[in-house]
């Protein structure tokens, strides 16, 4: 049932980081916006919960797992979900026209138009993917702080009945 678990889990969270990756790193304001440029991808904060629960929670109390696996169940998790978003080597550059590009190795993987709004709290992607919206945590002259929700239903311990997944990821990008 672990095995099954983790895997059921990853494949949630990794979706949910293949639609974040798709659509999230790019706005704009205006010439002299801050954001304008090209940002290099620094790190993924991720924080959910299971049926309400902190993750390690869930493992412990619904799954019995121990602490120490509770722990690095948890750990290879997050580590999952930060490699499969694949990040690593990602930038995401602004225009001034509005226009944002993402690239992952050099390789372009999205284009578009943004919006900053909301006194640069707000930032909205729109590409042939859709439209994205995110809050802006931080905006700074070197580092952008954008943050993106979502919640998944499945039966992740095969139980019968629907789990609830509802998850933040912090990703941060910096000059």
């Amino acid at each position: 049932m672990y095995y099954r678990f983790t895997r059921n889990f990853i494949v949630v969270l990794i979706f949910a980081s293949f639609s974040f990756l798709v659509s999230c790193g790019d706005d704009q304001e205006g010439p002299g916006s801050p954001i304008v440029g090209t940002w290099n991808y620094s790190t993924l904060d991720f924080d959910g919960t299971i049926n309400g629960k902190p993750i390690r929670t869930f493992l412990t109390e619904d799954l019995g797992m121990n602490p120490i696996e509770a722990q690095a169940t948890e750990a290879f998790i997050i580590a999952s979900i930060t490699q499969e978003a694949g990040l690593a080597n990602s930038t995401v550059e602004f225009n001034s026209d509005g226009s944002y590009i993402i690239r992952e190795n050099g390789v372009q993987q999205d284009q578009g138009t943004y919006i900053l709004q909301n006194a640069n709290t707000e930032l909205i992607l729109t590409s042939s993917n859709g439209t994205e919206q995110f809050l802006v945590k931080e905006l700074s002259a070197n580092r952008l702080v954008v943050s993106t929700t979502g919640e998944e239903v499945q039966d992740l311990d095969e139980d019968g009945e629907d789990d609830t997944v509802e998850f933040t990821m912090d990703v941060t990008f910096v000059k």
